[in-house]
């Protein structure tokens, strides 16, 4: 009785911003709460009479069989309203938390596309509200997330199956040249786990990729905001293969993916500062010039002079060959007509 009352209680306390009463399965268990109301009191008159006789005939009393039956009997029924209620109000808690997920959602969706004075902001929004907003420096020790504020960050989002070798490269690209470079840069590292199958072999797990990383990390992957990693995986694209999303001081969102051009040309930041004048302020979408770059200088000329350019190759080599000999066949035609 005391647990259908205290639940009967909980679905009116639900939050109407997050559920309506007039819509399933708040409607329904609100249909419901009246025949559970019945029965409570019913119980209650029946285990007060018991009660009473217990009293009143002391060690004599002896309860009969269909007083005994009538209990059992509610008892089953109370039970049962019960465990009807509680599914129902589960039903309604898996509604308010999707409710509760859009709306973050769309919170961090807004603010990390609307300038800001500097990026402390959407740093502090990828983390839940409840967490202390602390950060593993490289030395392992724990400081406050201000420690980004104002600069360059390059965010390395994974799973936990990101490489030794992936880190080797990326430590080689923040060390190798740093100190040299002019950029304010720093790494932070974000692990995107499934909370759902998390054991004490992926803490584990965890707490070794932690150890070896010489950049920012967090506490624990589950400080990370649920609808951050949402947002990461609808519009940064994130899936399993590593990215690195790169903010500028003022937390703009300068490219979804600054790995790909990293592995690609396997220079020092420091470099790619030089060579773009401003490495994260020039992380761009892909284009020709990015992606061919140092495999045909002629590109640039190309470009400026509007011709038609033609990418294609692959490992058959009879079809490479047949291609070329018919596009010289086409430029051919062209110059004569």
């Amino acid at each position: 009785m005391i647990d259908v009352t205290k639940c009967i209680v909980e679905f009116t306390e639900l939050p109407s911003e997050f559920i309506s009463i007039d819509v399933p399965p708040l409607s329904t268990a609100m249909a419901h709460i009246p025949t559970a109301t019945y029965w409570i009191i019913w119980s209650v008159v029946a285990c007060a009479a018991q009660i009473t006789g217990l009293v009143g005939m002391r060690h004599e009393f002896i309860t009969s069989t269909s007083e005994a039956w009538e209990l059992s009997s509610l008892a089953h029924k109370v039970s049962s309203i019960h465990e009807h209620l509680q599914s129902l109000l589960h039903l309604c808690y898996e509604r308010i938390d999707e409710k509760k997920l859009l709306e973050a959602f769309e919170d961090f969706k807004r603010t990390i596309e609307t300038p800001q004075m500097d990026n402390l902001k959407i740093l502090l929004k990828i983390f839940r509200k409840e967490e202390t907003c602390y950060l593993l420096n490289p030395d392992k020790t724990e400081v406050l997330i201000d420690v980004l504020r104002r600069k360059h960050v390059l965010l390395l989002i994974s799973d936990l199956d990101i490489s030794h070798e992936e880190i080797r490269v990326l430590e080689a690209l923040y060390k190798g040249e740093r100190v040299s470079s002019e950029l304010n840069y720093e790494i932070l590292w974000l692990p995107i786990v499934d909370r759902s199958t998390w054991n004490d072999g992926y803490e584990q797990k965890f707490l070794n990729l932690k150890s070896i990383m010489s950049w920012y990390t967090v506490k624990h992957p589950f400080a990370i905001e649920p609808a951050v990693i949402k947002y990461i995986m609808e519009v940064w694209g994130f899936v399993k293969k590593p990215i690195a999303v790169t903010l500028d001081p003022q937390g703009k969102v300068l490219c979804p993916n600054a790995l790909n051009m990293m592995w690609i040309w396997e220079i020092q930041l420091s470099h790619l500062a030089v060579k773009k004048k401003k490495v994260f302020g020039k992380f761009e979408a892909w284009t020709l010039e990015l992606l061919v770059d140092r495999l045909e200088p002629n590109l640039p000329t190309w470009v400026s002079q509007q011709k038609v350019v033609c990418f294609y190759g692959g490992v058959q080599m009879e079809w490479i060959e047949s291609f070329t000999t018919a596009t010289k066949g086409l430029q051919r035609l062209s110059t004569l007509g």
